[in-house]
């Protein structure tokens, strides 16, 4: 059981940011400008050698050249503030887990039992 608490806290979590990352990959500002613009992004986008700060400005700097930069700010804040809220909604399961294991270890086995597996029992 507590293999598969732990299951589900990192099966929400990786779920959580793979939304993030789809979302940086394919935003919705990328719908309305030319091929050689997308493309543009891509290449900065997947670029291993910039940081992350170098990378958001570069984005940036991209923006401003297509004319997206509000569309890019309100893509970055919406970005952030999920991140934040995900950041939050992970400390309160990481919080809660020591309760949740009480709760299970406090709990008989006959009562997590179901017929399944008292059948198979001698």
């Amino acid at each position: 059981m507590k293999l598969l608490i732990s299951f589900c806290f990192f099966a929400v979590t990786a779920a959580h940011l793979s939304f993030y990352l789809m979302e940086m990959v394919h935003p919705p500002f990328l719908v309305d400008v030319s091929l050689e613009a997308r493309l543009d992004y891509h290449k900065i986008f997947v670029n291993k050698k910039l940081t992350m700060a170098e990378q958001k400005e570069e984005i940036k700097a991209w923006a401003k050249e297509n004319n997206l930069t509000s569309e890019v700010k309100s893509f970055f804040s919406r970005i952030g503030k999920g991140v934040v809220e995900m950041n939050q909604k992970v400390a309160k399961l990481i919080d809660d887990l020591p309760v949740a294991f009480g709760n299970l270890e406090r709990e008989p086995d006959d009562a997590r039992d179901d017929g399944c597996h008292k059948k198979f029992e001698g």
